[in-house]
């Protein structure tokens, strides 16, 4: 899995999640590897109080026995996806998670 943790620029919101549900995720999957892709805002009730850094979330499904190629597929192609200004690159981050338990349902 691919986590995605990212903001929009200030007062773009509407405009930042239209473009990256109607354009990033396609574009993201269209490179080797990615399957899959969910995208989370941040809910109102939260578990503690304070500042919470990241307002949205996505999640790729990748693929893969390598994280190493989709991670390399994505920066090869990053170059020619049509990212927006309404991006806040300096508050995202990114990265990939390997599964150590298989998923466990509330019924298992």
């Amino acid at each position: 899995m691919l986590v995605v943790l990212s903001n929009a620029v200030e007062g773009t919101d509407d405009e930042f999640n239209r473009w990256y549900t109607g354009t990033h995720l396609a574009e993201v999957l269209k490179l080797d590897g990615y399957v899959a892709a969910q995208r989370f805002k941040l809910s109102g009730g939260q578990l503690g109080p304070g500042d919470v850094p990241y307002h949205y979330f996505a999640l790729y499904e990748v693929d893969t026995e390598d994280p190493a190629v989709p991670a390399q597929a994505l920066l090869a192609g990053i170059g020619s996806m049509d990212m927006s200004a309404t991006l806040d690159l300096g508050r995202t981050v990114a990265w990939f998670y390997t599964p150590v338990t298989e998923r466990v349902g509330a019924d298992s």
